[in-house]
């Protein structure tokens, strides 16, 4: 063989290497991407689960006293 074509082979070689370590970069960074809005979509949801929780707790009160049991029937025949 000759020195112009084995140059040629491991050009080759490391283009392809290139090539497919920055696929596998792109790869990588796309499922960082998603994974993180995923995360954020789920810290966004137990967010607003917890606000309702809150609500509901506000509105039904402990139940300790008659005026909060009342006030806890009114707002559930609202709904």
């Amino acid at each position: 063989m000759s020195s112009a074509l084995v140059t040629s082979n491991r050009v080759g070689l490391v283009a392809a290497a290139s090539i497919v370590s920055y696929g596998v970069k792109v790869g990588m960074d796309m499922a960082n991407q998603h994974r993180s809005a995923r995360l954020q979509a789920s810290e966004d949801e137990e967010i607003a689960r917890r606000k309702r929780n809150e609500m509901l707790m506000d509105e039904y009160g402990d139940r300790s006293s008659l005026a909060e049991l009342e006030r806890a029937v009114q707002f559930y025949e609202k709904k």
